[in-house]
């Protein structure tokens, strides 16, 4: 798949114990959009990754601490980080999210562009914080007013 991961041995995960990873529920009628649709419509700005841009988002994951965005992110996700290096990109691909939001226009590293554009992950920057963001990305999915 375009999402393999380049770090870790393929199966790895199936090893692992299982966590109390939550199960993605989605009404029928809540709203589905492609990231690039969705980073128009909130004003950010690609960085890498175009190639995976039609992903469609249908939720959204924030944090930074890497391990906890492994255990926790769902598949569809678009998640929202300040984290811009190659590591966030390895746990990008092992959870098959969306894409990555770099919250208060931080930094994407050439190492991390690079795995990017590889894997097909786009990544996006925004000067709004991770509260601000959340707010557009709940507004573009009808679940707030963002």
């Amino acid at each position: 798949t375009r999402r393999e991961s380049f770090f870790l041995k393929k199966g790895w995960r199936d090893k692992l114990p299982q966590l109390d990873k939550p199960t993605k529920t989605r009404e029928e009628d809540d709203a589905v959009m492609t990231i690039k649709e969705m980073a128009e419509n909130c004003g950010w700005k690609l960085l890498a990754g175009e190639e995976g841009t039609d992903a469609q988002v249908d939720g959204c994951y924030i944090g930074d601490l890497l391990s906890w965005v492994m255990a926790r992110a769902l598949s569809g996700n678009v998640w929202l980080t300040v984290m811009g290096n190659v590591n966030a990109i390895a746990v990008a691909a092992l959870t098959d999210v969306a894409g990555i939001v770099l919250a208060e226009d931080a930094a994407l590293d050439e190492a991390a562009k690079n795995r990017a554009e590889l894997q097909g992950i786009p990544v996006y920057t925004c000067p709004e914080n991770l509260y601000e963001t959340a707010l557009k990305v709940a507004g573009q999915l009808g679940q707030g007013n963002g």
